[in-house]
């Protein structure tokens, strides 16, 4: 290897390969369609060059942009120096890096709005987690905003954060800040539903792999292979993971899941039931019993919290005074928690007035030679289906409908 500087002589990183055509479309339907930037600094080389003439090497070093991403307004020209155009570039097309940019100058909850649709603030969240359990120094967490790729997914226009040259790891002090406000990604985290998701991954991370009962196996087998002592290494892990998880109780003070919504809880002649409660960062989802699809929850902070810690929920109910419960699964899909409410409701059932199966298709023919060349893994199976009609004149809520004669035929199937 030649390294870039004499005194780089110890380990290196080597890799197969990085965020190319390839890799999006393994990652991603129709990967190669969406757009990959690389966000760097702009590095001004004042040292000069080997032989000190204009065409001699250029020696490594000098001074570098360290400015923040923002609103530089809507020349695309303004944004070309940080954001390097990986490919496409012919369409030169830097509409969704401006947008993004301009929306890193905003605050409070005019930055959510302009997120909301923009940004896959979870995998944000998760992306930056893992840099901060894993003590990167030369990231946007600490060092300097850069060290990442932004790609626009085709399938759903949400930009995704790729971090990479993460030599830097395990660099940090191990009682740093989880995050600092020295780079707009920091008001970011600090909303406090972002928070919320950043601290759960954060926690999820350093039971699932960034602690030392998981790692002590990878940094003996490695230490062995590559004939070094990781002992080093093993120790940050244990006291930056230990030093996060001291820190809970100050940033995110634990709550237990439970609805706190009124019980019984009377909602005269409405379908539906708006019910809240609390959970800790550990939550992930909420489920009915029995319904294997999540809620739509509503996060928001609750009085003195630092984070988002209180949920909302609205969920279809039947008429008369019937038991819900409500089951609280982690990052993991491990069941953590439930409670039981009652509702109240006089309301008629849309479900039983209104809802008809008008079609069944339990036994359908093979798939044709021409289907088979397009999905090859096709049988018949995959052709079978129930068709339903809403015979009223107001929607209904599918939620928590099932057959209750078929142990397969549920919601999750619609």
């Amino acid at each position: 290897m030649s390294p870039p500087r004499r005194q780089y002589t110890g380990t290196v990183i080597l890799q197969l390969a990085r965020y190319d055509e390839i890799w999006m479309e393994e990652t991603f339907p129709n990967g190669q369609d969406g757009q990959l930037f690389e966000l760097e600094l702009v590095y001004f080389q004042t040292l000069g060059t080997h032989d000190k003439t204009p065409d001699g090497l250029k020696i490594s070093g000098g001074t570098a942009d360290w400015g923040d991403v923002e609103d530089r307004g809507n020349d695309k020209n303004r944004y070309r120096p940080r954001l390097q155009i990986k490919n496409h570039r012919e369409q030169d097309d830097f509409s969704s890096m401006v947008e993004l940019s301009q929306a890193f100058s905003l605050n409070g909850t005019a930055l959510d709005q302009a997120l909301d649709g923009l940004m896959d603030v979870d995998q944000w969240m998760r992306a930056y987690a893992m840099e901060t359990v894993a003590g990167i120094f030369d990231g946007a967490l600490d060092h300097a905003f850069h060290n990442v790729y932004w790609y626009q997914r085709p399938d759903n226009g949400l930009i995704v954060a790729l971090p990479w040259d993460m030599d830097s790891l395990l660099q940090i002090p191990t009682n740093a800040p989880l995050w600092t406000n020295h780079w707009s990604i920091g008001k970011v985290i600090d909303r406090p539903q972002n928070a919320r998701l950043f601290y759960g991954h954060a926690h999820d991370i350093i039971n699932t792999t960034a602690n030392v009962n998981y790692m002590a196996h990878w940094t003996s087998h490695y230490g062995a292979l590559a004939g070094q002592n990781f002992a080093g290494q093993l120790n940050y892990i244990r006291n930056r993971s230990n030093y996060i998880t001291s820190r809970w109780s100050t940033l995110a003070p634990s709550v237990p899941f439970a609805a706190s919504s009124s019980n019984p809880l009377n909602v005269g002649a409405q379908s539906t039931a708006t019910i809240q409660g609390t959970g800790w960062i550990n939550v992930r989802e909420i489920h009915l019993t029995g319904n294997p699809e999540p809620l739509a929850l509503t996060w928001t902070k609750g009085t003195g919290a630092n984070y988002a810690n209180t949920w909302s929920t609205t969920i279809p109910v039947m008429s008369g005074d019937n038991a819900y419960t409500l089951e609280a699964y982690d990052y993991q899909g491990d069941l953590i928690g439930t409670s039981s409410i009652n509702v109240i409701s006089t309301s008629t059932n849309p479900v039983v007035d209104s809802l008809r199966i008008t079609e069944l298709n339990y036994n359908p023919g093979d798939p044709s030679t021409a289907e088979l060349v397009v999905i090859p893994e096709l049988d018949q199976d995959d052709f079978e289906f129930i068709e339903l009609q809403n015979t009223g004149s107001q929607p209904i809520n599918l939620l928590g409908t099932r057959d209750r004669k078929s142990t397969r035929l549920n919601s999750s199937h619609w």
